[in-house]
């Protein structure tokens, strides 16, 4: 099935993302350094995706929040800037990091899968601590 959105020339199929040859990621310019919020989020990932948004607009960076990267899914935080994709994840195994990469890689794309298990309670030592993952310009 071929389908144009966004004014990008598509083709979906029943295959593995890993399959696809080309990778859009597509959002709307009007949700640019907007931070969604989608119905669905836990609280916990919620507040984290918000601190890092945070961050990354503290460094005037050009951040996109649950954007759609075509053959892979949503994602929480896209930086524009560092051209790099946040994720917050309760599972964190190596497995999922790897297939995350190989998946990412794809669209051109560095991802940064952050466990929320290992985030502290406390706001400001969670700010803190997202800041380590942030890819400065």
């Amino acid at each position: 099935m071929s389908s144009d959105m966004y004014d990008l020339n598509y083709r979906l199929h029943d295959s593995d993302a890993l399959d696809f040859e080309r990778k859009a990621i597509l959002y709307n310019k009007s949700d640019l350094n907007k931070l969604v919020i989608p119905g669905t989020e836990k609280l916990n990932h919620f507040i984290s995706k918000a601190i890092m948004f945070n961050i990354l607009s503290e460094l005037n960076h050009n951040i996109v929040s649950e954007c759609n990267i075509i053959g892979v899914g949503r994602i929480d935080l896209y930086d524009i800037s560092t051209r790099t994709v946040y994720e917050f994840e309760n599972s964190h195994s190596p497995k999922y990091r790897r297939e995350a990469n190989e998946k990412y890689v794809q669209a051109g794309v560095e991802v940064i899968v952050i466990d929320l298990n290992i985030l502290p309670d406390d706001i400001f030592q969670r700010y803190m601590k997202l800041r380590e993952y942030v890819i400065p310009d």
